[in-house]
This record gives C-alpha cells, sequence and structure tokens, in this order.
C-alpha cells in the first residue's frame, strides 16, 4: 500500500524532533513591527512575505529553551498570571505569549468580539534601541 506524502512528512518532523531530542513549543508570525530609537519611532505594518522572513521559533531541548529564530540564544521560562515569558539569557530580548488557558478563552469568543488582539510580542534590544514585533501565534503540530 503507498505511503501518502503527507504521512511521510509527518512521520519525518516526529523522527527530526526526536532524534535531535527538541521540540517547538512556540511559533509566532509578526504582523505589525516597531522601531525605536532615541529620536524616533517607526511602525510597520508587515506584508505575508515579510512576516514570514521574520517569523519567532522557541525550541525545548534537554529541558533548556533556545530562540531557533535568533541563533538559538538560551532563554529561560517564568509564568506569571495569564503569561509566558521566554527571556533570552544575555539580556537581548523576550517572547511574551498568553498561557493556553487564555488562549483556550479567545478562541471560544465570537470573532467579531475578538477584534484585532494579537498572541505574543517578541522584543529585542540592539545597543541602545529596540525592535518589537506583534503578532499570532502559529497552531504548533502535536
Amino acid at each position: 500500500m503507498p505511503t501518502s506524502p503527507l504521512i511521510a512528512a509527518a512521520f519525518c518532523l516526529v523522527f527530526a524532533t526526536t532524534a535531535f531530542g527538541q521540540r517547538v513549543v512556540f511559533e509566532g508570525e509578526p504582523l505589525k513591527k516597531i522601531e525605536r530609537s532615541f529620536e524616533s519611532a517607526t511602525e510597520i505594518i508587515l506584508t505575508p512575505d515579510d512576516a514570514f522572513e521574520v517569523r519567532v521559533r522557541i525550541v525545548e531541548r534537554n529541558g533548556r529553551f533556545y530562540w531557533q529564530s535568533r541563533g538559538m540564544r538560551k532563554m529561560t521560562r517564568s509564568e506569571s498570571g495569564a503569561y509566558i515569558t521566554y527571556s533570552a539569557v544575555d539580556g537581548s530580548g523576550y517572547v511574551r505569549t498568553f498561557i493556553p488557558m487564555m488562549m483556550d478563552l479567545r478562541r471560544r469568543l465570537p470573532e467579531k468580539e475578538r477584534g484585532q488582539e494579537i498572541d505574543y510580542t517578541e522584543h529585542l534590544l540592539i545597543q541602545l534601541q529596540s525592535i518589537t514585533y506583534f503578532g499570532n501565534r502559529l497552531q504548533l503540530r502535536q
């Protein structure tokens, strides 16, 4: 019996994740970018192509967290109230998102009541300037 490409791809994904001992714990795609310096702030609405290029991804490997989309920088994970925050150990930034329960509650709202809300923020510090992305979490494959 022939194997469908979808099943083969799913198998490869599970095998690769297990083989390297890492799993994706957060992935998101930004809608907006804000660049800030002492002199100015610039707001940019991202095109789908631009957003794809700057997706955020955090992985867990051997019980430790890494900012895969930013060169595998080590991160810590903390949970407080309705939020989970992944902070770069070197102080270069963080990613903050809702706990799963809050995401569930938001999904249950009628679409017109959700408005233009976002699911996460990614904040990068570059010298004394910053870049902040606001976006939505991508559905992780289980």
